[in-house]
């Protein structure tokens, strides 16, 4: 399952909405999550319908970069790679 998304203005590195698309997973198209602590995305159909959700795991350290990357003055703004725990309906 690969995420494509983008934080909208005035997100912080603590607290942030993230939503975008899904590919990889037939039947899901897109996710939102609130990327804070323990936080539980939720992934959606094409037609807007739940389904499922999934669970933002502290990555790589090339994730860990990133966040840390996010507190500089000059912000981070590519890619990283993270990992996730899924639960989709049978």
């Amino acid at each position: 399952m690969s995420f494509e998304g983008r934080l909208p203005v005035g997100s912080s590195c603590a607290l942030f909405l993230n939503f975008g698309t899904v590919s990889g997973v037939p039947g899901v198209t897109g996710y939102f999550d609130t990327g804070h602590g323990a936080s539980v995305g939720v992934l959606y159909d094409p037609t807007g319908n739940v389904a499922g959700t999934f669970q933002p795991l502290i990555p790589s350290a090339e994730a860990e970069d990133a966040f840390h990357a996010c507190a500089a003055a000059d912000r981070y703004t590519g890619r990283r790679a993270f990992s996730s725990s899924s639960q989709l309906p049978r």
